[in-house]
């Protein structure tokens, strides 16, 4: 399978920081690792599993230090896991955290890791005021996955994929082709709130709105809608595009669908487009997939522009 991610609409980062007794504890993450002989590891990527559990067993038998990895993903509620093990006492060393409001939750449980050799080395280290608590865990570009071959034999260019009038038009004609195609739906896209997908739209969807295609660095919209103020203009066309995605999707997997039901549709070639990010990679080539597929942007504009 060729994966290119060509255009990712917006971008993820991931956290990880170390538990320690409250904010701003002193001490060093690496002695601490060679004084204690194990280390549980509390890991939100399930997609990368198999890769964490390699790479623990690589550094126990450099280290002798064991790494027990533990990990949840797709609909599970990590954060509720997380919360549990806070309130049984069984907090894990490693936990990974998604930002500003996770960092706010649990900052009283991070050790500050000021003094670790690879802060000076990254711009993507998670600090506040003024100390790093979360070393770069994953850096994920997100929008829509497609299938390469099922666009071309439809005579459908992804480059035409920049624009809400180009994302219609492709719609329209794979809509009309589905028996000629053998797809059920265009997209494949849940958020269903019992499968635990709101994250899809709540996070995936509304950072479209915050950032498609405005230049790297460029908060005014997001700073905007922390101080209660939309851009109605961008908004409005922002809903024209999810109300697209949503028109042309599997509605059973849409509403009741979980995450592994939205990624087998996609797999099996019964979906063109999946509504997920690059993360999805190790899935599908563990599923043996066939077909070339790419990454198209999240494009809210009504026309393309110049």
């Amino acid at each position: 399978m060729k994966h290119n991610l060509l255009a990712a609409g917006a971008a993820l980062v991931l956290a990880a920081s170390f538990t320690g007794c409250s904010k701003g504890s002193s001490g060093s993450s690496s002695s601490a690792a060679s004084a204690k002989k194990s280390i549980r590891v509390f890991n939100i990527k399930v997609e990368i599993d198999s890769q964490l559990k390699d790479f623990a067993k690589t550094y126990e038998e450099k280290t002798g230090v064991h790494v027990d990895i533990e990990s949840s993903g797709g609909g599970a509620d990590n954060q509720g896991i997380l919360k549990g093990y806070k309130a049984s006492d069984n907090m894990p060393d490693i936990f990974v955290f998604e930002g500003p409001g996770h960092f706010a939750v649990w900052h009283n449980d991070m050790i500050a890791l000021d003094d670790e050799e690879w802060a000076k080395d990254t711009a993507a280290a998670y600090s506040d005021n003024g100390h790093v608590y979360g070393f770069p865990y994953a850096v994920e570009g997100y929008g829509m996955a497609y299938n390469a071959d099922l666009l071309a034999k439809a005579g459908i260019d992804p480059a035409t994929l920049n624009s809400y009038a180009g994302y219609k038009a492709a719609f329209e004609k794979l809509d009309s082709m589905k028996a000629a195609l053998g797809i059920d739906s265009v997209v494949s896209m849940t958020a269903g709130v019992e499968a635990g997908m709101t994250w899809v739209t709540g996070t995936h969807n509304f950072g479209v709105y915050l950032s498609a295609g405005l230049p790297q660095g460029d908060e005014h919209i997001e700073n905007d809608a922390l101080e209660g103020k939309v851009d109605r203009a961008r908004l409005t066309d922002f809903a024209d595009y999810v109300k697209l995605l949503f028109d042309y999707s599997n509605q059973n997997i849409l509403l009741t669908g979980n995450y592994d039901q939205q990624l087998q549709a996609f797999e099996d070639g019964k979906a063109v487009f999946l509504h997920q990010g690059n993360w999805v990679d190790p899935s599908l080539s563990a599923a043996g997939t066939s077909f070339k597929m790419a990454f198209a942007p999240p494009c809210i504009q009504q026309v393309a522009d110049d």
